[in-house]
């Protein structure tokens, strides 16, 4: 397929409305489209048969096509024929739910919002919003689809924006939520019904995907097809798609904008979940979003953006925003091409082997948009975790309840706070702690594996979020020098549990002084210091098997603060964790990533910043397991770099790091 060796890929955003003046996209020119994608060195381009406003642009019978294509109905065609002819993949861009002109003109399509939601007219909110269960909707979609690949010869189809914006109370979702519950649909959140609604949406968001999945793959079954999956990397908000959507894609997409570490974790996580590599990594051109129609990222963030997708063997994808005359700034793809020509020179060592990780995180995704008991969140923790084992150069990928098999090549795991974790889950956890493993998990919102790993159960939570952990004597030095009368500040309420037994408890709740006849109370004004101890354990660790499990009640991974980081590595190394796989002396910012064939490695440093400009790094070692090395090697030059063996490891100094290197090591 032709996305296997594509990593060079690009979209144009043509949400353009229609005022009736003939100003919009009339300049559009195919011919200058894709010179631009010529100039940007583009393998792949999305392009735009329709939008979130409505408007199709080719000859639509049964929706509405925009008046600039009235005039010029083959320039799509046109676009797709040049791209081609000029070795360029070209994949059609279908806005599935958002549309506002079918919005306006099949009223009884919308979205009906159950009470407090927000008025889902065309006022305030400039998106029409149609509902998936709507029958009528979906066969309309469906005719626009075969209308699309009668229309040119694509060599794939994106479906964007596979979410409800809002919880839809139409007659089709109600009547189908009654077919299941035999209840009224819940009409606010925080009921007890609630948590269902959020499970039931996940099934229906499956059978629509899977629908228009199916049903263009029986016209074109060559066709690539895939959704935008970012949704499920976002944070707590009961719309957001789970992995269901993954059932019916070909590979993992999804366009971020939420800066680098989010973008190293969701490499990571594509990696992991996709059904074909490579994944692709979606984002803009312009800084901080598109909303900056005119600025673009800065040199030295435009080469990062695309060199830490290569770094993960991924393949990157532009966003730009076409103006609404219909012209592009050709500066931008001359820009572009020198940073994609740059990243072409690495791909001949991508697209193969296994990310090299010696712990594994969990990203909690059912409990993202949940409503939970403890202070700390499933997903903020999760990223949190992630930032402190880059900044500790500790090897790390990511897995979820739908990639639980790959664990056993982990030696530890972290799983931050984990909600509704379910039995199969729980069956592979127990196997792998029971073989060797490492879990370290926190907070108090799964009582199912606070049963299973420590046979504990909650009996209730600390009144105030001033909270400590206070290390027993034995421990302070694991807890980073932090003791009795100094404990760890925790800020959160934390679980007080009973029936831990047979394990060892490294700390105790402390909670702040208290005032009996005031709970609220306080002893110094600007804080709440340490003043009252207890004997609930906030700390333990507890030999399972032939492995190992710890438990916090605090958030420690999801401080990402240097103490909290230290201890989070020192309670791993304290279970067992030993020598990693792969270590550097390097900036906290420099992340390693490899990847381990057959007969080599493939490693990438890449210096990971926000930062408008980035700061050359001196030279660092690089310390890598790999027993009977042949050579080391920085790409794509194939200079040859010195490095010594040591038993099962090797060492080498690196050049000089300018936001990215790659190396290949030999075996």
């Amino acid at each position: 397929m032709w996305y296997k060796n594509s990593y060079r890929r690009h979209l144009m955003d043509m949400h353009i409305n229609d005022w009736g003046e003939d100003i919009f996209l009339r300049d559009f020119d195919p011919e200058v489209y894709c010179d631009n994608l010529k100039a940007a060195n583009i393998k792949s381009a999305m392009i735009y048969l329709q939008s979130h406003v409505g408007f199709c642009h080719y000859p639509t019978k049964v929706g509405h096509t925009h008046p600039a294509f009235l005039e010029k109905p083959d320039a799509m065609k046109r676009l797709t024929d040049l791209c081609h002819q000029n070795n360029i993949d070209v994949t059609a861009y279908y806005s599935i739910n958002y549309n506002n002109i079918e919005a306006e003109a099949h009223p009884n399509w919308m979205i009906v919002p159950m009470k407090g939601d927000a008025e889902l007219e065309f006022g305030g909110d400039r998106y029409g919003l149609c509902c998936p269960n709507n029958p009528d909707y979906r066969e309309f979609v469906k005719t626009q689809i075969k209308e699309m690949l009668e229309y040119a010869d694509f060599d794939g189809l994106f479906f964007d924006m596979p979410f409800w914006r809002y919880p839809c109370h139409c007659k089709h979702c109600t009547e189908k939520w009654k077919a299941v519950y035999g209840t009224e649909m819940p009409n606010e959140r925080d009921t007890k019904e609630w948590d269902n609604y959020i499970a039931i949406k996940e099934i229906w968001t499956g059978e629509y995907a899977k629908e228009y999945y199916d049903y263009a793959k029986s016209i074109r079954p060559d066709l690539v097809i895939y959704y935008n999956y970012a949704c499920v990397m976002l944070p707590a908000d009961e719309f957001l798609s789970s992995e269901v959507l993954n059932d019916s894609q070909d590979f993992a997409s999804g366009d971020l904008y939420r800066g680098f570490l989010t973008q190293s974790f969701t490499c990571k996580y594509f990696d992991a979940v996709t059904t074909n590599k490579p994944f692709e990594y979606m984002t803009g051109r312009c800084d901080p979003g598109l909303a900056c129609h005119t600025v673009t990222k800065s040199d030295d963030k435009l080469k990062l953006a695309a060199m830490l997708t290569v770094a993960h063997h991924g393949a990157n994808f532009f966003i730009d925003a076409i103006d609404p005359k219909g012209t592009m700034d050709s500066r931008f793809y001359n820009k572009l091409g020198e940073v994609y020509r740059e990243a072409e020179k690495y791909e001949p060592y991508m697209g193969s082997g296994d990310l090299i990780a010696d712990i594994g995180v969990y990203y909690c995704i059912e409990g993202r948009g949940m409503n939970v008991k403890s202070e700390f969140g499933t997903y903020n923790a999760t990223f949190a975790a992630s930032e402190n084992l880059i900044r500790k150069k500790i090897p790390f990928s990511v897995f979820s309840q739908r990639t639980i098999n790959q664990i056993s090549k982990y030696k530890a795991l972290i799983m931050a706070n984990p909600r509704f974790t379910n039995d199969n889950t729980i069956s592979k956890l127990k196997k792998y702690v029971e073989n060797g493993g490492i879990l370290y998990f926190s907070g108090s919102d799964d009582p199912k594996l606070l049963k299973e790993f420590l046979n504990a159960e909650v009996t209730g939570y600390t009144h105030s979020a001033y909270t400590y952990l206070a290390p027993k004597p034995d421990y302070e030095e694991l807890l980073g020098g932090f003791n009795a009368e100094y404990p760890l500040a925790c800020q959160s309420k934390l679980p007080f549990v009973s029936g831990v037994e047979d394990m060892e408890i490294l700390a105790t709740i402390t909670l702040p002084y208290i005032n009996k006849d005031d709970p609220d109370a306080f002893a110094s004004i600007h804080s709440n210091p340490p003043g009252t101890p207890t004997d609930y354990p906030g700390l333990v660790i507890k030999n399972y098997g032939k492995g190992k499990v710890i438990w916090s009640a605090a958030g420690i991974e999801a401080k990402t603060i240097k103490a909290y980081r230290e201890i989070l590595v020192n309670l791993l190394n304290y279970a067992g964790l030993g020598e990693l796989s792969v270590t550097a002396n390097a900036s906290p910012n420099v992340e390693i990533i490899a990847f381990k064939n057959p007969n080599s490695i493939t490693l990438s440093a890449v210096y990971i910043t926000d930062d408008e400009d980035t700061e050359i790094q001196s030279p660092f070692e690089i310390r890598l397991k790999c027993c009977g090395a042949k050579s080391v090697k920085l790409l794509p030059t194939n200079e040859e770099i010195p490095f010594i063996q040591n038993g099962e490891f090797i060492t080498f100094k690196t050049r000089e790091l300018n936001i990215f290197d790659m190396y290949e090591i030999r075996c």
